[in-house]
């Protein structure tokens, strides 16, 4: 069950849905903010957290969290937030009770995004737009047959699933910016 919740996030994420699901790293509408001027390559800053929460549709700020490579991990735990001019900063990344969260929003870490600085190493998503079908339930097939003189057993699941992202395109509101429900960090080399 492991080897298939495993192989099924792969897809969701990164799946380019030549047989097997669009993931949603290249779904239509997904939004890609630039880095903020004067950021170092292989660097998260604050101001392009901050760019990415401002392209999110306002009706996904509910149900959106934030994916990460845990390559990230370190350069979120430097961020922080300048509150007041009196120099004081506040932590960007917080954990309580072994959840973490990223601006207020949960983060799950995943090594199905790319390492950091590569383009999406972190996003933004509302996952409740991110749609998922399966045709059928799991199958498990066993064989001893093939490898009857080594004692092994031979296992074989068959999954039949489907997945993407609910927006064809990302949404110009009356005012600003186009928004979406899934908003990527770009490629800062």
């Amino acid at each position: 069950s492991s080897a298939i919740a495993w192989n099924l996030d792969s897809a969701f994420v990164g799946g380019n849905g030549a047989g097997r699901p669009l993931g949603r790293r290249n779904v239509p509408g997904k939004i890609v903010v630039t880095k903020a001027v004067g950021a170092a390559a292989d660097t998260i800053v604050d101001d392009s957290c901050a760019q990415m929460l401002a392209r999110l549709a306002p009706e996904c700020h509910d149900n959106a969290g934030w994916l990460a490579n845990q390559s990230c991990l370190p350069e979120l735990i430097g961020m922080s937030v300048a509150i007041g001019t009196a120099g004081s900063h506040i932590p960007a990344l917080k954990e309580s009770s072994g959840e973490w969260r990223l601006l207020t929003r949960p983060i799950i870490f995943t090594e199905h995004c790319p390492v950091l600085g590569d383009e999406d190493d972190i996003i933004l998503v509302d996952l409740s737009r991110y749609m998922v079908g399966l045709r059928s339930e799991v199958r498990v097939d066993v064989s001893s047959h093939i490898g009857f003189q080594e004692d092994e057993t031979y296992f074989r699941a068959i999954v039949r699933a489907d997945g993407q992202g609910s927006w064809q395109s990302a949404r110009t509101p009356d005012n600003g910016d186009t928004v979406s429900w899934l908003v990527s960090l770009a490629e800062r080399a």
